[in-house]
């Protein structure tokens, strides 16, 4: 008897271990499970914080509260009541309210707010229809460049603008402005002017500005010479010869002292921008290598592109500062 219960407790025994060990482990998972949903509990809320507070930064600079904006042409206005706008897109004005809060910018002292003003709004951001703020958008001068054919001070210019062929009028108020003229000298016929027109009417010039037209240069071989009088040159490529004024104020520069500009002799002809059949400067090239305007002699070379140079344009521009070297 006591063999058999011997017997019979031993299943006994191992199912009971069996038990044990089972609510062990399945305790031990528990745990395990809750230890890692702790962590990672954690870590999500850890990983949350930086988030909303990126948030909270953000609010405090409103980014979140930016006001709405509105920009457009004004169709028409009423102080401290109403504004109606045409936006860009739109083909119907939309009305905004005023309120005697609302701030305006940009406008002209004693100036108000007319069609067809370009706006920029500022709406409320809690009505959405109310105005804040209204910023005029201020139109840019526009220039027009050309050539003078007629001009009479304080009352009309004549210009034939660089992109049409035909000439334009142009009103003149006792409050235009003229830049860059000579002292005492006046807007003649021929000359390269930019006029700046008025905003807010565009046939009325606001200002001029004079365009001072550079030196002319021509490198070519002389053919006659009289001193004080004219020059006679032949240009490269060109089979027929061409004759210059001369004047008393004409500058000779690499002659040597007491010599005189022969038949064959290459020179550097610098023109009157006024009048450029004159000759103002003549550079000669003593060595028949061409010259840089008197600042020395180039290789045969170089000499043989600067004529082809001149071949293809007959002249050039340069700076008047380029000529100003040991004149004689």
């Amino acid at each position: 008897m006591s063999l058999l219960e011997n017997i019979l407790s031993e299943p006994n025994e191992g199912i009971t271990m069996y038990k044990n060990k089972t609510k062990i482990a399945s305790r031990a998972a528990v745990a395990v499970a809750l230890s890692l949903g702790i962590t990672v509990g954690a870590v999500g809320v850890a990983s949350a914080s930086p988030v909303v507070q990126h948030h909270s930064v953000h609010g405090g600079h409103g980014w979140m509260q930016s006001p709405t904006r509105a920009e457009g042409t004004v169709s028409s206005y009423t102080v401290g009541s109403s504004i109606s706008i045409m936006s860009k897109n739109s083909t119907t004005p939309k009305v905004y309210a005023l309120t005697s809060a609302t701030v305006i910018s940009g406008l002209g002292v004693g100036a108000t707010l007319a069609s067809p003003d370009k706006v920029d709004l500022r709406l409320s951001s809690t009505t959405p229809l109310t105005v804040t703020s209204i910023t005029l958008d201020a139109p840019r001068a526009m220039k027009v460049e050309g050539i003078v054919s007629a001009y009479t001070a304080g009352t009309l210019i004549v210009i034939t603008p660089k992109s049409s062929t035909s000439p334009t009028n142009y009103a003149l108020t006792s409050a235009t402005t003229i830049s860059d003229l000579e002292t005492g000298a006046t807007l003649a016929a021929a000359a390269e002017v930019e006029l700046s027109l008025s905003t807010t009417t565009p046939v009325t010039v606001t200002s001029i500005k004079v365009e001072t037209p550079q030196p002319m240069r021509i490198e070519a071989v002389v053919s006659t010479y009289t001193a004080g009088s004219s020059i006679t040159v032949l240009v490269n490529g060109i089979s027929t010869p061409t004759t210059y004024t001369l004047t008393s104020a004409t500058t000779i520069t690499g002659l040597a002292t007491g010599a005189t500009l022969a038949s064959s002799t290459n020179v550097d002809l610098v023109l009157s921008p006024s009048t450029p059949t004159t000759v103002t400067s003549i550079f000669v090239d003593s060595n028949a290598k061409g010259t840089d305007c008197g600042h020395g002699s180039h290789s045969s070379n170089k000499s043989a592109t600067n004529h082809r140079s001149v071949n293809s344009h007959h002249s050039h521009r340069f700076g008047s500062s380029h000529h100003g070297h040991g004149r004689r």
